[in-house]
């Protein structure tokens, strides 16, 4: 059976919008809460402030691609390609990482 490669989970938003179009769902510290506790290394973990361009530079591209395409936040992003946007809860994330490890694990 092949090494289980930790999944990059972003989750992006942006710390000066003063509220969701669509509702935020639960607090982003919160479902970074719950996914350490339960995935704990099998998931790395970042957060992406827009607003702080500080911590968008190792996401560059995905950055640019929320930018140019007006995606709405707050978003998750797993290795780099977008999976949820404007809305989202632990539950939703979680099902995210579970459906993309069976399909690369089984």
């Amino acid at each position: 059976m092949p090494e289980e490669k930790p999944l990059r989970v972003t989750i992006c938003q942006n710390s000066l919008d003063e509220g969701c179009v669509a509702g935020c769902g639960e607090p982003i510290d919160f479902i970074i809460q719950h996914l350490e506790r339960r995935y704990g290394k099998t998931v790395i973990l970042e957060q992406v402030d827009l607003a702080n361009h500080s911590s968008c530079e190792q996401n560059q591209q995905l950055v640019r691609d929320i930018r140019q395409n007006q995606l709405p936040l707050p978003l998750l992003a797993v290795n780099g390609i977008p999976k949820i946007y404007g809305r989202m809860d632990f539950r939703m994330v979680s099902e995210v990482i579970e459906t993309l490890r069976e399909a690369a694990f089984g």
